[in-house]
């Protein structure tokens, strides 16, 4: 079986390949579980001395300080939270912006919609199919 890049090779400069759009649209019970394995990855891999370590250099108050993850952690290094209580903050902010990227996504026209995990070969290789199918079509 070919790779995803091996199916779609493309002049990325040609109108073809620069306006093709397809969206990988997750299962919301997988996606869910992602992003909170992703917020306790980040959170006990890191993400606490990262932002000690920050602080220790620039004020409080700087914007890239609300950024997910850096707000939960400075909760846990205030002692205002717990790790776990952070981590499930963090994951439900995380939500909630996955689902508003949902909703401006869905007004976009023209968009080919897949449902799949990004990270999953087999949705890559349905992603390439459809774009090579796009570009054939699109240059007979």
């Amino acid at each position: 079986q070919k790779t995803a890049y091996e199916i779609y090779q493309c002049d990325w400069s040609s109108d073809v390949c620069s306006s093709d759009l397809i969206g990988v649209r997750p299962e919301r019970v997988a996606h869910d579980r992602a992003i909170e394995a992703r917020a306790r990855a980040q959170l006990t891999g890191g993400l606490l001395e990262e932002t000690a370590a920050l602080r220790a250099r620039y004020p409080d108050g700087m914007r890239s300080f609300s950024a997910m993850g850096y707000r939960e952690a400075m909760t846990v290094l205030d002692g205002h939270r717990t790790l776990d209580e952070a981590i499930a903050d963090d994951a439900a902010r995380t939500k909630a912006y996955a689902r508003r990227q949902a909703t401006w996504f869905r007004s976009e026209p023209g968009i080919r919609w897949l449902t799949g995990e990004g990270t999953d070969p087999e949705t890559a290789y349905r992603v390439a199919t459809e774009l090579r199918a796009a570009s054939a079509a699109a240059n007979p």
